[in-house]
């Protein structure tokens, strides 16, 4: 990582964490559609107590809807102050870079939702890779990305894409 992409990162952390409150109050109302009928999806794929990594957990929005469908979710994020809210609502939480950090596992599952955006395309490979190092064969992964010029979100695979929808649960990524 180069001098301006680590500048460009510690800018997007500190956003993050300077706008912590704002940010869990956006989101504080729960999941919506499409984002809540593809956790209904991505949990029914998986058996009831199914471990799940949410790489950037945030506030834990994500985590306690998986957590309502059945799944056991570990949540860390890489912003200290939604580390921080998350303990404070009574949950365990970890301060964890997904580029550099030790994931645990194995997991059943890996959700990702609006987090590898941020990361550089190589920096998107290392993740990806590394995800799939602690995922169990049969595991699952989520991930919304950005299509196209960035401009528009799509719910997307990252390995291998359902034809029929740009929401899906995705296949367990194989390391290159």
């Amino acid at each position: 990582m180069d001098g301006r992409q680590q500048a460009q990162r510690d800018a997007t952390i500190a956003s993050y964490q300077e706008g912590a409150q704002e940010y869990r109050a956006a989101t504080e109302s729960g999941l919506r559609s499409p984002l809540a009928d593809a956790a209904g999806q991505y949990a029914r794929t998986l058996s009831p107590g199914a471990r799940v990594l949410e790489i950037g957990s945030g506030t834990g929005r994500d985590a306690r809807e998986l957590e309502s469908l059945g799944l056991s979710v570990r949540r860390p994020d890489i912003t200290p102050a939604f580390v921080e809210m998350m303990r404070a609502d009574g949950y365990t939480a970890d301060v964890l870079d997904p580029l550099t950090d030790d994931l645990g596992g194995p997991y059943d599952g890996v959700w990702a939702s609006a987090v590898l955006v941020h990361l550089t395309r190589e920096e998107t490979d290392v993740v990806l890779r590394r995800l799939a190092t602690v995922t169990r064969p049969s595991g699952r992964l989520f991930a919304s990305l950005k299509e196209g010029d960035g401009r528009r979100r799509a719910q997307a695979a990252t390995c291998r894409e359902s034809a029929s929808s740009r929401t899906g649960v995705l296949s367990r990524c194989a390391p290159r």
